[in-house]
């Protein structure tokens, strides 16, 4: 069951599992997050946010798999799935500004 703290990262993940970018938890670390294969569990079991860092991997990752994409429909997906990540990313950043003030 998604925490608050983790319902974003699941939703991001079911969301391009269900795409077909991705067939499993650890395929989704290493190629859409960037990290190691087990970090997508840790994230959730430690209940945490993804990092600002993560994030920015995941946006840039996401919007060359949409600029590769030949389905028009498969595309849309996946940019708004970005736009999701870009969102949770402003976020963040812009939380961060406001703390260190």
């Amino acid at each position: 069951m998604a925490t608050i703290n983790t319902q974003f990262i699941e939703e991001i993940f079911n969301e391009i599992f269900d795409v077909g970018l991705v067939e499993t938890q650890n395929e989704f670390s290493t190629k859409i997050a960037g990290k190691s294969p087990h970090w997508y569990s840790v994230i959730k079991s430690e209940e945490r946010d993804p990092s600002v860092s993560s994030l920015l991997t995941m946006a840039m990752r996401l919007e060359r798999i949409a600029t590769q994409e030949r389905s028009y429909k498969t595309r849309n997906v996946i940019r708004n799935i970005h736009a999701k990540v870009m969102d949770k990313l402003s976020a963040r950043t812009l939380d961060f500004k406001y703390e260190n003030q």
